[in-house]
C-alpha cells in the first residue's frame, strides 16, 4: 500500500486547546462519579465543584472540537444514525455486561461468603465460549443476506430473558443456578457487539478512521466506569431500601420470629414467646440472614434494571440505524 507523507506541518494544527479542556473534564467528571458516594454526592461542595468544572470544560471542549480544523472528535460524524447509534448501544452494553460479572459476584461475595478465585471460574462460562462464538457471528454477518439488527435484537432477546431469570434469585442459589444465565449472556453480548460495530463503521469514510476511534475509545472508557458506579450505586440504594422495610416488618410482627418453647429458638425464630432475645448468637444469626435477605432482594431489582436497560437498547435498534450490507473484497 502507498504511504502518505510525512507531513509534519501539521503539529501547527494539534488540538492542544481540545486536549487539554477535553482531559481535564473527562478527569473532573470521572473523579466526581468514583468519589460521589463517598462525599455524599451533592451536599458535598468537593462534589459540586468537581461536577461544575467538568460540565464547563467537557462544553468548552465540544465547542472547540465543533469549529476546529483537525478536531479530535469530529462531531459533524453524529449527524450520521448509524454512528450516533453505535456510541449510544456500546454505552447500554457496558451495563448489560456487569450482568455476568458485576452482580454475581456480589451474590457470592456477600451472601456466600466466596473469595473471588471461588467464583472466579464462573466468568470464564461468558469469556471461553465467545472464542467460538465470535467467529460464528463474524460468519453469519458476512452474508449479504443477513441483516445485522436482526442479530442485534437476537442479543437482546438472550440478554433480556438472562435478567428475567436472573430477577428470581433467591438465598439458597448456588454456582449451577448461574451457568444458564450465563451461556445466554455469552451467546447474547457478541451477538450484540459485533453486529453493532459492523453498523457503525459502515458509515466511516477510511480519512474518518482515526474520528471513530477516538469517539468509541472514550466512550468505552467512561462508560466502562460510569457502569460500574451506576450499578454499585442502586445495588447499595436498593438494600438500604429492602433492609428497612425488613426491618420494619419485623419491628410490627414480632411474633413471627417468635417461639414458645426456648429449646426451639433458632437464627429463624430468635425471640421468646415473651419478646426477650433467646440468645446473642441467635440474635446475631438472624441480623445476618436478615442481610443477606436485603442483598439478594437488591440484586433481583439490579436484574430488572438490566431488562429495563436491555429493551432501551432494543427500541434504539428498531429506530435509529438503518440497513448496511458487508463489505465485500473484489480481486
Amino acid at each position: 500500500m502507498p504511504q502518505d507523507p510525512i507531513h509534519l506541518d501539521r503539529f501547527k494544527q494539534i488540538d492542544l486547546f481540545g486536549m487539554l479542556t477535553g482531559c481535564s473534564g473527562m478527569a473532573f467528571l470521572i473523579i466526581a462519579i468514583t468519589q460521589g458516594g463517598r462525599m455524599d454526592w451533592f451536599e458535598s461542595p468537593l462534589f459540586n465543584g468537581l461536577l461544575s468544572s467538568a460540565i464547563v470544560c467537557l462544553t468548552v471542549f465540544l465547542i472547540n472540537e465543533w469549529f476546529h480544523p483537525l478536531p479530535l472528535f469530529k462531531l459533524q460524524m453524529l449527524e450520521r444514525s448509524n454512528f450516533s447509534y453505535g456510541l449510544m448501544a456500546l454505552a447500554v452494553v457496558l451495563v448489560l455486561a456487569l450482568a455476568g460479572s458485576a452482580l454475581p459476584s456480589n451474590f457470592f461475595g456477600k451472601v456466600e461468603g466466596f473469595r473471588t478465585a471461588q467464583f472466579a471460574p464462573l466468568a470464564l462460562t461468558i469469556g471461553l465460549p465467545q472464542l467460538i462464538i465470535t467467529p460464528l457471528v463474524a460468519a453469519l454477518l458476512s452474508l449479504r443476506w443477513v441483516d445485522c439488527r436482526w442479530l442485534i435484537a437476537f442479543g437482546i432477546a438472550l440478554m433480556i430473558f438472562a435478567s428475567l431469570m436472573g430477577m428470581q434469585i433467591t438465598s439458597d442459589w448456588a454456582r449451577q443456578n448461574f451457568w444458564a444465565m450465563q451461556a445466554l449472556q455469552a451467546i447474547g453480548l457478541p451477538s450484540i457487539i459485533l453486529p453493532l460495530l459492523m453498523s457503525a463503521t459502515s458509515v466511516v469514510a477510511p480519512p474518518e478512521g482515526h474520528y471513530a476511534s477516538a469517539m468509541f475509545n472514550t466512550v468505552r472508557g467512561f462508560s466502562s466506569i460510569a457502569a460500574g458506579v451506576l450499578v454499585e450505586w442502586f445495588i447499595n440504594h436498593r438494600e438500604q431500601f429492602h433492609s428497612n422495610v425488613l426491618v420494619n416488618n419485623v419491628a410490627n410482627r414480632p411474633w413471627l420470629i417468635s417461639t414458645p418453647v426456648s429449646e426451639q429458638a433458632s437464627s429463624n425464630f430468635p425471640l421468646l414467646h415473651d419478646g426477650s432475645i433467646s440468645n446473642t448468637e441467635n440474635i446475631a444469626g438472624f441480623i445476618t440472614l436478615l442481610k443477606h435477605q436485603a442483598i439478594v432482594l437488591s440484586l433481583g431489582d439490579s436484574y430488572l434494571l438490566m431488562a429495563g436497560f436491555a429493551v432501551l437498547l432494543l427500541l434504539l435498534t428498531v429506530w435509529l440505524p438503518k440497513r448496511v450490507w458487508p463489505p465485500q473484497i473484489r480481486f
